[in-house]
């Protein structure tokens, strides 16, 4: 926190109490009436929030860098300016200068998020969308006959609703960031658009499904051996990929306790007690990994299609397997999601209480 010449400028998280993960703030005012927030592009939960600092998070050491770095920035322009400097100034310091294009915005917003190289990949794309609908829209022209247009577009040139949502949702977010910056002003159009999507039910594998592809023996034994290590665990293709031997602790049990590549959330993996140990067997066989994916994505099909499966099968479909088939043997959701490394989805989240101690003990309790 900093403080000097009627300046106030301090982080804060949550102001509106609301539930999830948020992003994180910084707070300055003016003569302290006059008061701002902007975005630093960090995303945390409460529990990694202790007023002053991040803390509990994997990246909490470079989250802290950039936060000092921040205060360290405006404060000192503050000092050298005796405090007559703008909030105008304060924003270009933060790399907020006024831009009149969405694009632009949007452009220069997604390098400052926070966050997994394929959600940036993904909000390129949208990106790319919205630069071919209109290459330099004004948010003075952001109305719901926009919303409207552009919903109208996007179904003309044959996407689907699902790709619809996701491109009105990944541009709802960029608004509502430029609207708390003072970049646009009204109502915001895409909030109000409603799409009649029904939601197709997730594909998974059954034990007997998982079986038979244990069971198949063919030129593409190293791409079964890396999906059936994603049924068994949970983990992504990414962090498969990135996985090594010597990742495993051996104690009690062995496990691996990591952080998953896209979304950066800690979990943890009892190799010993999941399935009877089937992810060690796996592990244990695996010599070299495909570095196509493309070839990965290609072999999944023929070896569904060998062992009589008749289903898409994807990395995807291995962590929803591992997840579904715990849930069906009373593994608790709270559990699930801690394990699989997901961010807590309609419940509170109460991370920091779950203990491998309580996930081992509900594994044995399960695979006796």
């Amino acid at each position: 926190m900093y403080r000097g010449y009627r300046w106030s400028v301090k982080f804060v998280h949550n102001r509106r109490k609301a539930k999830g993960m948020k992003l994180l703030p910084i707070e300055v005012s003016i003569h302290y009436k006059t008061t701002h927030y902007f975005p630093t592009g960090i995303h945390v939960l409460p529990s990694n929030w202790d007023g002053f600092r991040t803390v509990n998070h994997p990246l909490s050491i470079a989250y802290n860098q950039k936060l000092s770095k921040i205060e360290f920035e405006i404060s000192s322009r503050i000092n050298e300016t005796e405090g007559k400097c703008s909030m105008a100034e304060v924003k270009l310091i933060l790399g907020l200068g006024r831009v009149e294009s969405f694009n632009d915005f949007i452009r220069s917003q997604i390098e400052k998020e926070e966050v997994s190289d394929t959600t940036k990949r993904i909000h390129r794309s949208a990106l790319k969308v919205l630069d071919a609908f209109s290459p330099q829209l004004k948010f003075k022209d952001i109305n719901s006959q926009f919303a409207h247009n552009v919903v109208y577009y996007l179904r003309a040139k044959g996407n689907k609703d699902t790709s619809i949502r996701n491109f009105i949702t990944i541009a709802k977010k960029y608004l509502i960031i430029a609207e708390n910056l003072g970049l646009f002003k009204g109502r915001n159009p895409l909030k109000g658009i409603r799409l009649n999507i029904v939601e197709s039910e997730k594909e998974y594998l059954t034990i007997d499904e998982l079986n038979k592809i244990e069971k198949y023996e063919g030129i593409y034994s190293d791409v079964r051996d890396m999906f059936l290590l994603s049924c068994y665990t949970g983990m992504a293709y990414i962090d498969i990929k990135n996985f090594k031997k010597e990742s495993i602790t051996v104690g009690k049990y062995k496990f691996i306790q990591s952080t998953r590549t896209k979304s950066k959330t800690g979990y943890y993996i009892n190799l010993s007690l999941m399935f009877h140990g089937k992810a060690l067997d796996v592990i244990e066989r695996m010599e070299d990994k495909p570095s196509s994916y493309t070839r990965v994505y290609t072999a999944i099909q023929r070896i569904a299609k060998d062992c009589g499966i008749n289903k898409k099968i994807t990395f995807h479909v291995g962590r929803v397997t591992c997840a579904t088939n715990l849930e069906g043997l009373g593994m608790s959701e709270q559990r699930i999601n801690y394990i699989m490394g997901w961010k807590s989805k309609g419940m509170k989240s109460r991370y920091a209480k779950i203990t491998r101690e309580k996930i081992d003990a509900q594994l044995l309790e399960i695979f006796k």
